[in-house]
């Protein structure tokens, strides 16, 4: 979870527990909570700040002649044809840097494979091997008979 990091302060952090653990690994992201954001419920966006045409602050050097993430829309009744709910939901990630770093990092460092003895839980006939399982190994091996009702 990305949160502020204590009431009244712009500054962020997530807040993680790992697989199996009860207790919280706090890191900060060295990014502040945007002022103009009041709420976010999907920050996994995959589109930064300054992208040229979902971006809230719009790299100046990529120039669409649109840009949907930070237009202002104030105007005459009728002249807009968009529903004004779409232009209200965010479409850049503010934290964006940080979703990026964990990708790379999954990618750098991708999760060690489940050998079969991992899962002996769910398949009792693998258990002794150490081949990787299949998805038939989630199956049951014999269909119950339907029961008389």
């Amino acid at each position: 979870m990305i949160a502020n990091a204590d009431d009244g302060v712009k500054d962020t952090v997530a807040r993680t527990i790992a697989p199996g653990q009860t207790t919280e690994e706090i890191v900060p992201l060295g990014i502040g909570y945007p002022l103009q954001i009041f709420s976010l419920s999907h920050v996994a966006i995959p589109f930064p700040m300054d992208d040229a045409l979902y971006g809230l602050e719009p790299n100046p050097d990529e120039d669409f002649g649109a840009n949907l993430g930070a237009i202002a829309a104030r105007g005459e009744r009728g002249a807009l044809i968009a529903n004004l709910d779409s232009l209200f939901r965010i479409a850049s990630n503010p934290f964006f840097p940080s979703v990026l770093a964990q990708i790379e990092e999954g990618i750098a460092d991708p999760a060690p494979a489940i050998l079969a003895q991992d899962v002996g839980a769910f398949t009792d006939h693998r258990a002794s091997t150490t081949e990787p399982p299949t998805a038939t190994d989630y199956l049951d091996p014999e269909p119950q008979p339907a029961e008389d009702p």
